[in-house]
């Protein structure tokens, strides 16, 4: 939602003759019994029966509205998240441990304490608004970080490597031309360039 919806009518203006219907879902895609065309999905790469483009590097970091950091506890080190309210998304429950752990924290904060919302996005809404500090994917964040809505109150940040986003498509048929219009489209705005 926050990195493609606003991109989208740049795709619109460039493309008028295709319809792009998006739908939101965490389930398991099937694309032998769905009539859809592409999924984005989080993961390893590794979905059997499709075929997989890699989308965008998947960097984690800490990211909080500069007023709470302001008028919050002090934070030095990774150890003193302990003192303030984690925003966690239901769609990434182990970002927070993962990073936690990288920064060397693990032990001192409780990764699954704290808010958490349905997405990302509502996550990201809830520490601009100063309700805590959200573990975020950093392509996501990028405008709110170049606004200065979010600050990261840390430089450490954690690549995820493989675990990232990706665009499946389906392999057992031949890829529509609006498809192809569109899955170009996609890997050239995450820099991937327009391989075939």
């Amino acid at each position: 939602m926050r990195w493609l919806i606003p991109r989208l009518s740049g795709f619109h203006a460039q493309h008028p003759e295709i319809e792009v219907l998006l739908k939101a879902s965490l389930e398991p895609v099937d694309f032998r019994k769905e009539d859809i065309d592409g999924a984005v999905r989080l993961g390893d790469g590794t979905w059997p029966g499709v075929n997989i483009h890699r989308l965008v590097s998947n960097i984690l970091a800490p990211v909080a509205s500069p007023s709470l950091l302001k008028t919050g506890p002090k934070l030095k080190r990774p150890a003193d998240l302990r003192h303030y309210t984690l925003l966690h998304s239901i769609a990434r429950p182990d970002d927070w441990a993962c990073w936690l752990d990288a920064a060397g924290a693990g032990e001192a904060v409780d990764s699954h304490a704290g808010m958490t919302y349905e997405s990302s996005a509502m996550a990201y809404a809830a520490a601009v608004e100063g309700q805590g500090i959200a573990m975020a994917q950093l392509f996501l964040v990028e405008n709110d970080l170049h606004d200065g809505k979010l600050v990261m109150p840390f430089k450490k940040t954690l690549d995820m490597k493989d675990y990232t986003y990706y665009l499946l498509t389906p392999s057992h048929r031949e890829e529509s031309p609006s498809m192809k219009t569109f899955r170009l489209w996609m890997l050239e705005q995450f820099g991937g360039g327009a391989a075939a």
